[in-house]
C-alpha cells in the first residue's frame, strides 16, 4: 500500500486503465559456487515484506522473483542473514535508476517506468580457499607417488 492505496488504485488513478503504471521488478540470486542455502531478502514493494531465494538445481525456491510496483515510487531490496561464509561480491542492475550499495546489501530503485532486473552475487568465503587447498593436496599426493 501507498498511504493507503494499493499499487492497483493508484494506477487506476494515474493512468486509468489498472495496469500500465506498473513496472516489474526483478531481483535474482547468483551464488558461486551454485548453493542450496536459502538467502533472505527484505522489500517494500507492494505491501512490503519478504522473500528468499537459493541458487541450486532443485525446486524448493527459485532463484528469481518478480515484484510489481507502481511507478512513481522508490523501492529498496535488502538481503538479510547472509550466513557467515558468504559474502555480496556484487549486484548487477540493468537499469541506471537504481542505486547499488554492496556493503549495505541492498539495492534502492528510483521511481521511472522501466521494469528492472538485478542480480544480488553472493560468493563463498571458503570456495576459493578450498580450490586451493584441494589443489596442494592433489599435487602432494601425486609428488609423493611419482618417487
Amino acid at each position: 500500500m501507498m498511504g493507503g492505496t494499493s499499487v492497483y488504485d493508484a494506477c487506476d488513478v494515474c493512468n486509468g486503465d489498472g495496469t500500465s503504471c506498473l513496472r516489474a521488478l526483478t531481483i535474482a540470486l547468483d551464488m558461486q559456487p551454485d548453493s542450496p542455502k536459502d538467502i533472505h531478502f527484505t522489500h517494500n514493494v507492494q505491501y512490503g515484506g519478504e522473500f528468499s531465494l537459493d541458487d541450486d538445481n532443485t525446486s524448493t525456491l527459485p532463484n528469481s522473483i518478480t515484484l510489481h510496483g507502481a511507478s512513481s515510487n522508490d523501492y529498496r531490496v535488502t538481503v538479510q542473514g547472509v550466513a557467515n561464509e558468504y559474502v555480496v561480491e556484487s549486484i548487477e542492475c540493468d537499469s541506471d535508476n537504481v542505486n547499488v550499495d554492496v556493503d549495505q546489501r541492498r539495492v534502492i530503485i528510483q521511481s521511472g517506468e522501466d521494469d528492472v532486473t538485478c542480480t544480488f552475487v553472493l560468493a563463498s568465503k571458503y570456495y576459493f580457499c578450498d580450490c586451493i587447498l584441494s589443489s596442494f593436496l592433489i599435487n602432494f599426493f601425486i609428488l609423493r607417488n611419482i618417487k
